[in-house]
């Protein structure tokens, strides 16, 4: 009865359309194939809370930290982030800095992201430090767009 009202619905699951009048084999794609497929181009790290990467003070107002890529990006991605008062932290043995956005340096490649936070913060050289994001709206993600 999908044509008796307008408030009926109907699904539709596995169907492929093709380009052209030859039809390929149907492709079965697991979530995890799709999802990877696309984090080659988009790439979401954190969000709301949680580690961006581990890394260490280069000097007394610089943390770089390495971050892995789930996946082989198509290039070396680009940084999209937030950037608001605070939003992010890096935190050691002797407490937290905050900050209000990162930096992507150099030698970024398709399979890691090297970031630096070094606006106002006050850190020691030589420790470990945690970058985290220190707010809810904040983000950072990395983007690989054509």
């Amino acid at each position: 009865n999908f044509a008796d009202s307008t408030s009926n619905e109907c699904f539709v699951t596995g169907y492929q359309f093709e380009v052209g009048s030859v039809a390929t084999p149907f492709e079965h794609r697991s979530y995890g194939d799709e999802l990877a497929r696309c984090q080659r181009y988009y790439c979401l790290i954190a969000s709301a809370a949680g580690i961006i990467g581990t890394g260490g003070a280069y000097n007394t107002g610089n943390v770089w930290a390495v971050v892995p890529l789930p996946v082989d990006m198509r290039a070396a991605p680009s940084l999209d982030q937030t950037s608001g008062t605070n939003y992010y932290a890096v935190t050691g043995e002797k407490g937290a800095a905050q900050f209000n956005s990162l930096t992507l340096e150099g030698n970024t490649t398709s399979r890691m992201a090297r970031i630096s936070a070094q606006s106002g913060i006050t850190v020691t050289q030589g420790s470990a430090y945690f970058i985290e994001i220190n707010d809810t709206p904040a983000f950072v993600a990395f983007s690989s767009e054509l």
